[in-house]
């Protein structure tokens, strides 16, 4: 599985509906996994999440519609963090992209020797496909050219 940080850490669009504090919430739980990530010494996801935190404050939550409004100590206090969050991804960068290169050339090998089974199982890099059944049940089917006949 190759790590495309465009679809990892895309910039996701702020949903008015959704309260400001929320968008907090999600915040910090982003800085809380980036911590366990730290501790275990995962730089490809301590990276990833610590990028996901940097997109979501500086390019979702300043164009919710309550923003300048309102949690004005929440906004002064993800800014503050937000620069730290830079400074680290910066001294992160050369050991993410060398951890990255070899997940890679060890995915590109592994589909050469034609192993059925990657070799990376990256659990915060992306969410599997869901592929759903419209009808999942055996006894439901799809009626095609239903007709009564009197």
């Amino acid at each position: 599985m190759k790590i495309d940080l465009n679809k990892v850490a895309r910039k996701i669009e702020v949903d008015n509906r959704i309260p400001l504090r929320n968008y907090y919430r999600i915040a910090d739980n982003l800085l809380r996994q980036a911590s366990i990530y730290r501790e275990e010494k995962n730089v490809v996801d301590l990276y990833i999440m610590l990028l996901r935190y940097s997109s979501l404050i500086s390019e979702t939550i300043p164009f919710h519609q309550d923003y300048q409004a309102s949690l004005p100590q929440a906004r002064l206090g993800s800014r503050k963090k937000l620069r730290s969050v830079i400074n680290e991804l910066e001294s992160l960068k050369p050991e993410f992209d060398r951890r990255v290169d070899e997940l890679n050339r060890e995915d590109d090998e592994s589909h050469r020797i034609g192993s059925d089974f990657p070799v990376v199982s990256r659990d915060a890099v992306e969410w599997p496909h869901v592929h759903r059944d419209p009808y999942p049940r055996p006894d439901i089917k799809k009626v095609q050219d239903f007709k009564i006949s009197v």
